[in-house]
């Protein structure tokens, strides 16, 4: 007995919010492994290494299955605004987290579906039912409730962390319009080459590159550019293939999901409960690009009696830029 074939728009439909959340999962992934660097490394280091590093790889495949004539994408105007968005974004989550709380953060942060919604209304003219404005409201609510921010602090880390909402925002509507693309590394390369022509001089400026320690942080380094490379071509083949831009943004809150998946099956050993590594005389941020919602598992982990290792005192790395 044959079934019943799902409607074409259905099967898009499932298929980019399917594709959209494992790009999350990724970024999750590459949180993880960043953060068993990050206590003894500058974050500014961890963005120019996955940056060089990945641009390497995503130039790399373009050459071998296009040629360099691929580079030549017609929407290279929407490809430099997204460039703009990830610096920005980059650049204000770091400031962000080094001057407010991190509960504050993700009250503030997990607006992105939101303000992502109401830029493809304003721009875009989508239209929003009330059953998905109900599940982006029900979602962040739901981050309220576990990260339980006090919002107490008089800081200008809100407004960095408002404009990196606007700019994660606004990064959305710019894959919309570049729509479906040919060439996908392309969603990775331009977003890497940005990365890369911003974070390189800021390291040699600020911290100085250090040389990884050990042969396994050279593996995790080495490791954090594929798993970013396919966090962004999922990410935008989500938002590039939905039919509206609302239909993905409420599983930004996936985001949490990934979160408890990657606590449970076992964090790096100095999330566990295990001594931390030895702090290298630059102490760093937690890196810029990716948002840790493993983190806010953390909290939540907290709050439940689980016992977890108290996260590490701020430190300032660009702070006064």
């Amino acid at each position: 007995m044959s079934s019943t074939p799902l409607p074409v728009t259905f099967r898009q439909s499932l298929n980019a919010i399917g594709l959209a959340c494992m790009g999350w999962f990724f970024f999750c992934a590459c949180d993880v492994v960043t953060k068993s660097l990050v206590q003894g490394y500058a974050a500014a280091q961890l963005l120019a290494t996955n940056a060089i590093i990945g641009l390497a790889l995503t130039g790399a495949i373009v050459l071998a299955r296009h040629g360099w004539r691929a580079f030549l994408t017609p929407n290279w105007r929407w490809y430099l605004f997204r460039g703009v968005t990830v610096i920005g974004s980059s650049f204000c989550v770091v400031n962000a987290l080094g001057l407010i709380p991190l509960a504050d953060f993700y009250g503030i942060i997990f607006l992105v579906p939101m303000i992502t919604t109401l830029i493809a209304v304003v721009f875009l003219k989508e239209h929003i039912g009330p059953w998905r404005w109900g599940a982006i409201f029900a979602g962040f609510l739901g981050v309220l409730i576990i990260a339980g921010p006090s919002f107490s602090e008089n800081s200008v880390g809100y407004l960095y962390a408002l404009a990196a909402a606007l700019f994660a925002g606004t990064n959305a509507l710019v894959i919309r319009k570049i729509g479906h693309e040919k060439v996908i590394t392309l969603y990775a390369f331009f977003p890497l080459l940005a990365n890369a022509a911003f974070f390189v001089p800021l390291l040699f400026a600020t911290t100085g590159f250090e040389m990884p320690r050990t042969p396994v942080d050279w593996g995790l380094f080495i490791l954090t550019a594929p798993l970013a490379y396919l966090g962004m071509i999922l990410y935008s083949l989500g938002f590039s293939r939905a039919r509206d831009t609302s239909l993905v943004a409420p599983f930004h809150y996936s985001q949490m999901l990934w979160g408890v998946f990657f606590d449970r099956r076992g964090a790096p050993r100095h999330l566990a409960g295990a001594p931390s590594p030895p702090q290298s005389r630059h102490r760093s941020r937690r890196p810029a690009s990716l948002i840790f919602p493993d983190r806010l598992a953390a909290e939540f982990a907290r709050k439940r009696g689980f016992k977890l290792l108290p996260p590490a005192k701020n430190a300032t790395l660009i702070r006064g830029l």
